[in-house]
C-alpha cells in the first residue's frame, strides 16, 4: 500500500507541474482560489486537449488517493457533498446570488429561497470549504462555469 500511495502522490506531482506548463503556454496565470472571476480555461473551448486530460489525470488520482488514505468515514462526505449542491441548485442559489453581487445575508438568501436559514448557512459554509463560495459577513457568489 505505502508503494501506491508513493506512485500515486507521483503521479500527483507531475500531473500538477503540467498543468502548470499548460497555464505557462498559453500566457495565462492560475488563478486563485478566492477568485470572483472566471479562469483562462474555465470555458471548455479555451481549455487545450491536453489541459482537459491532466486535469482528468489530476482529479482521478487525487480520489484515489485519499481513498487508500483516508479513514471510509472520510470519503462519505462526498455524499453529504452531493446533497450539498442539490439543495443550492435546486434553489437556484447561485442565481440569487449573482444578482446581489454586493452579497446577501444567509437570513435573507433563506427568506428569498423558502428555506430553513440554519440548515441553509451550514450547507453554504460547507460549499465554501470547498470554494464554491466566499464567506464574509455576507455570502457572496464565486462559482465557476466548468466544462
Amino acid at each position: 500500500m505505502a508503494q501506491e500511495a508513493t506512485l500515486l502522490a507521483d503521479l500527483i506531482s507531475k500531473t500538477t507541474a503540467n498543468i502548470l506548463e499548460e497555464y505557462s503556454k498559453a500566457g495565462k496565470e492560475l488563478p486563485l482560489l478566492n477568485d470572483a472571476v472566471e479562469g483562462p480555461f474555465d470555458i471548455p473551448e479555451y481549455a487545450s486537449l491536453e489541459f482537459a486530460k491532466q486535469v482528468k489525470i489530476l482529479e482521478a488520482a487525487t480520489a484515489q488517493l485519499v481513498a487508500l488514505l483516508a479513514p471510509p468515514g472520510h470519503t462519505i462526505i462526498n455524499h453529504v457533498e452531493v446533497a450539498a449542491f442539490n439543495t443550492v441548485i435546486t434553489n437556484k442559489i447561485a442565481d440569487k446570488l449573482d444578482r446581489k453581487p454586493e452579497g446577501v445575508s444567509v437570513a435573507d438568501l433563506a427568506k428569498e429561497a423558502g428555506l430553513n436559514e440554519p440548515k441553509l448557512h451550514r450547507i453554504l459554509r460547507f460549499l465554501a470549504t470547498k470554494h464554491v463560495f466566499v464567506e464574509s459577513d455576507f455570502l457572496s457568489s464565486s462559482m465557476v462555469q466548468t466544462g
